[in-house]
C-alpha cells in the first residue's frame, strides 16, 4: 500500500514539490504510447552537455532528432526555449522541429518552436481552437 505522503492528493498537486517529475514521466510515457500505437519503436533518449544544460527528450523520428522539452507550469517562461535552441545548434542539420510541451491548455508556435498543451499531446496532434469557438448546445432529441 502507497503511504499518503509517496502520492500527493489532486488538491494539493499543483504545488506539490513532486509536480514536475510526475509531469515529465507521464508526458514521456504519452510519447512512447504514440510511437508504439503506431507500431514503432519509441525512439526516446534525454540530452545534457558539458556544463549541465538539458533536454528532457529527444525523439528520432526518420533519422531526425526533435528536442522537447516539458514544462508543468500552466504558462511558459522565455527561458524555458534556451536548451532547444542550444541542441538545435549542435545538432545541425539532423534537429528537426523543436516542440515545449507545458501543463498549460493553448497550443501555438512561438518563436519557431512547437507549443503543445498537454492535452494535445495525448490527443496526438495539436487542436485548433479559435478563441471565440464555443461549444454548439445540442436541441431536439439529439440533445437526449
Amino acid at each position: 500500500m502507497i503511504g499518503r505522503s509517496a502520492l500527493p492528493m489532486a488538491r494539493e498537486l499543483p504545488t506539490h514539490f513532486a509536480r514536475p517529475p510526475l509531469f515529465e514521466a507521464w508526458m514521456v510515457a504519452e510519447l512512447a504510447k504514440q510511437s508504439l500505437s503506431r507500431g514503432e519503436d519509441p525512439r526516446l533518449f534525454f540530452w545534457r552537455d558539458n556544463v549541465g544544460t538539458e533536454v528532457d527528450v529527444i525523439a528520432e523520428r526518420g533519422g531526425k532528432l526533435e528536442p522537447i522539452e516539458i514544462k508543468s507550469g500552466q504558462t511558459v517562461a522565455p527561458d524555458a526555449f534556451c536548451s532547444l535552441g542550444l541542441f538545435g545548434k549542435y545538432a545541425g542539420d539532423r534537429s528537426h522541429a523543436p516542440q515545449l510541451v507545458y501543463g498549460g491548455e493553448e497550443s501555438y508556435v512561438r518563436g519557431g518552436v512547437r507549443v503543445t498543451a498537454w492535452r494535445d499531446l495525448r490527443r496526438g496532434a495539436p487542436r485548433r481552437r479559435l478563441p471565440s469557438a464555443r461549444p454548439r448546445r445540442r436541441t431536439g432529441s439529439a440533445a437526449r
